[in-house]
């Protein structure tokens, strides 16, 4: 009986660990991604005031 309880238990933590860690490294993702377009605009600005 133990061991069927506790058969499900372990995949769901493992799942809550590998979703937090997933959705970590995804923030991390779109922050580098965010600053990266941040850049590009800017480069975009200034290509668009000196070419004025």
């Amino acid at each position: 009986m133990s061991d069927s309880v506790a058969a499900p238990v372990k995949p769901s933590v493992f799942c809550l660990v590998a979703g937090t860690s997933f959705s970590s490294t995804i923030m991390d993702y779109l922050v580098i991604v965010v600053n990266l377009m941040k850049k590009q605009i800017q480069n975009i600005n200034i290509q668009a005031i000196f070419t004025k």
